[in-house]
């Protein structure tokens, strides 16, 4: 239900430019408080359970989902995103974030097997990526004082598309121990996470475009 919520609206907001303000309308801004919860909720326990079976890996991915979500719905709040407090605390949680792949990353480089936690170096170096580039963002918000849109509508696009793809693909292809026996390694899974990822590519291009056609 909430994922034809966000769907509906986005399809509506594409047909023209004033799909800046669709997208933050009041309807839209109710299907992300909806998605938001969830996905801190799932977060927020996934971090619990990894920490109690000291799967590091799943509790870093738990924490970089939490921080993503929040910040993509922190963009959506304001119309208007500008420096201060709440935009340093959440670099602040990004810098953490981040901290923790490099020391994760470390620990996978001087391992024999290049593994920490059961996953290779790359793991470590990819997310932490995507962690460091939230932190960028963050800290640009920060260093010109702010931003409008359509910059804003991309930044909570991206952040809130990422967090749900790390949601999927941990679910549909990193969860099928608990799927039926039957249903265990199909290929069919893998259409979930593309689809995520085909729509987070295909708005970012949009609105790059749109944005470019208005200057």
């Amino acid at each position: 239900m909430v994922g034809r919520k966000v769907v509906g609206v986005a399809c509506e907001g594409g047909r023209n430019w004033e799909f800046a303000e669709l997208c933050f309308s009041h309807r839209h801004r109710t299907a992300i408080q909806s998605f938001v919860v969830s996905m801190v909720g799932m977060s927020l326990s996934g971090a619990y359970i990894a920490f109690e079976k000291s799967q590091i890996a799943n509790e870093l991915m738990a924490f970089l989902t939490l921080y993503l979500v929040k910040k993509g719905w922190a963009t959506a709040q304001r119309k208007q995103i500008q420096g201060g407090v709440l935009p340093s605390m959440g670099l602040l949680g990004g810098v953490v974030v981040v901290a923790a792949f490099v020391s994760a990353g470390w620990q996978a480089v001087n391992d024999a097997k290049e593994q920490y936690g059961g996953y290779q170096v790359g793991f470590y170096v990819f997310f932490g990526s995507i962690a460091v580039l939230g932190v960028a963002g963050d800290l640009r918000v920060i260093l010109v004082g702010g931003i409008v849109r359509p910059r804003r509508i991309a930044r909570h696009l991206w952040r809130m598309c990422f967090g749900m793809l790390i949601a999927t693909t941990s679910f549909f292809l990193g969860q099928q121990k608990v799927f039926p026996v039957g249903l265990r390694g199909l290929k069919v899974w893998l259409i979930p996470p593309i689809l995520v990822l085909i729509v987070l590519v295909y708005w970012l291009v949009k609105v790059r475009r749109r944005r470019q056609a208005v200057r």
